[in-house]
């Protein structure tokens, strides 16, 4: 990245940031100004949140902590989780059916189509019941926080991680690596109407290296592998605005358009039990097809429709050649674009197996003057209504020139997620959240990395998730990868990693 870039993306990024910081200051001084709310019993109301496999779970409000408790006057509404349709409890706490008027800065949500609304609309509860210590001193003010601020209309996601990795099989000063890395997520409703509904999304991201070898690499140059086993690290060393864009809903929320700096990979190849590297696996391709030329960064334009609430269709289009951390408006002249449809059939229950997603991606993109096209598909299913198990598989092929963007000519990742796995042995109670995982993925190299060493890459994770407070989880995690791509020289690597996560 040269000067002009770094200084154009950092001018960016200060006055995004400082239009997010002013509207969580408006919305705090005027909770200040109101305060004096008091929390309600709640005897006959219920906690919502999501389980491992993106089910809702509910819990007694009276069972629970005060730290849980809303105001009097706020719902709780539980948060979302991506590639999944909200279920019925939480469009009804999402939706005001009598609204019959237009509302600014408030806490009516957009209410929309259930696979849409866990894209688009955050939710304001965040803590984990079940947890091994129920309570914690930072819960309530994490939850109270929420709470307030979504009265009008700002509701956030804030992941935190600290992480230690070591490795095997790499130069001596490569083999233990630290990082912090935050991804701050945010909705401003600005307006909502019979009908139609208007809000500001953006999206935060950055850390560091903890030390200087930590900054100096990274485990997949130290691998020279294609996929990233250490993918929730910080893409830039200190910050980066990657979306901020205005979002805008009709038809009664069945449709979706967003425009402005977007992150693709929030919309796009969403999958219920692979998508977030912070929360579930840690290797990126568990986390997004790295055949699919999805962006982040850039101005570009996200459409949403879903006509019936088994169905929907998205097309995601924008430059593909902003570098990390860059200026959006550094790269608009068109010549390489990516453009992605996603069609998805989302049953509550197929075949009487469980609930599942099915998604096709055709894409064509431009890289470099040259056009070409590919396909993707994208499945999680449950086996089972009532089942702890669920399977998920992404798989990929593209041109090899336009596949260059994110890495990858072809792929397969595919795995299994077992929820709860110590509670079902008897061995530990354990948060709906808690989950035990294993995945398997096979890559080959795009056309902007030969000459390589080879030209099959494997590898193999196990990650556990155990929730130690309402807002903080271990995520121990166990990889192996094979024949890395840029590299003979290694054969093969055991990846050891201890992320502690919080989420706010």
């Amino acid at each position: 990245m040269d000067a002009n870039q770094s200084s154009s993306g950092s001018a960016f990024c200060v006055l995004s940031v400082a239009l997010a910081v002013g509207i969580t200051l408006v919305a705090i001084a005027g909770e200040t100004a109101g305060a004096g709310r008091s929390a309600t019993s709640h005897e006959g109301e219920t906690f919502i949140h999501p389980d491992a496999l993106g089910n809702p779970a509910e819990v007694h409000m009276p069972s629970l902590p005060d730290a849980f408790v809303p105001p009097a006057g706020t719902r709780q509404v539980p948060q979302a989780r991506a590639g999944t349709k909200a279920p019925a409890t939480r469009l009804e706490r999402l939706r005001d059916r009598a609204a019959k008027r237009v509302y600014w800065l408030s806490s009516k949500q957009p209410g929309l189509a259930p696979y849409l609304s866990n894209l688009d609309e955050l939710g304001n509860a965040v803590l984990a019941p079940g947890a091994l210590l129920a309570d914690d001193p930072i819960a309530p003010w994490v939850q109270r926080t929420k709470y307030q601020l979504s009265a009008y209309g700002f509701d956030y996601v804030l992941q935190q991680g600290f992480e230690y990795t070591t490795l095997t099989h790499v130069p001596a000063s490569d083999r233990d690596l630290g990082y912090y890395t935050f991804d701050f997520h945010a909705k401003q409703t600005v307006f909502t109407a019979p009908g139609a509904a208007g809000w500001l999304s953006t999206e935060v991201v950055g850390g560091a290296g903890l030390g200087a070898r930590s900054r100096r690499t990274n485990p997949a140059e130290s691998l020279g592998s294609l996929v990233d086993p250490v993918a929730n690290r910080s893409p830039v060393n200190g910050l980066a605005m990657i979306e901020l864009a205005w979002q805008q809903s009709f038809a009664k929320g069945r449709v979706v358009a967003l425009a402005g700096s977007l992150d693709q990979t929030n919309y796009l190849d969403a999958n219920a039990y692979a998508n977030s590297t912070l929360a579930q696996y840690q290797n990126n391709a568990f986390a997004n097809s790295q055949v699919l030329p999805l962006t982040a960064g850039t101005l570009g334009m996200n459409l949403q429709w879903q006509p019936i609430d088994d169905a929907y269709l998205m097309l995601g289009l924008g430059p593909n050649d902003t570098p990390p951390g860059g200026a959006p408006w550094d790269h608009l002249g068109g010549g390489n674009m990516s453009y992605i449809f996603e069609t998805g059939y989302v049953p509550d229950d197929l075949f009487h197996v469980g609930p599942g997603a099915y998604r096709l991606q055709p894409f064509a993109a431009t890289v470099d003057g040259t056009s070409q096209a590919g396909v993707g598909l994208n499945f999680n299913q449950q086996l089972g209504l009532h089942s702890p198990l669920g399977l998920f598989g992404r798989f990929g092929i593209g041109g090899p020139a336009v596949t260059r963007v994110n890495g990858a000519s072809a792929q397969v990742a595919a795995g299994a997620v077992l929820q709860q796995p110590l509670h079902l042995a008897h061995r530990l109670p354990e948060a709906g959240n808690n989950f035990l995982a294993v995945g398997f993925v096979w890559s080959q190299p795009a056309a902007a990395r030969p000459p390589v060493a080879n030209l099959n890459e494997y590898g193999l994770e196990v990650v556990y998730r155990l929730q130690i407070t309402p807002t903080t989880f271990l995520k121990p995690d166990l990889q192996v990868i094979w024949n890395p791509v840029d590299d003979a020289g290694v054969h093969e690597s055991v990846v050891l990693q201890l992320p502690l996560v919080a989420t706010w």
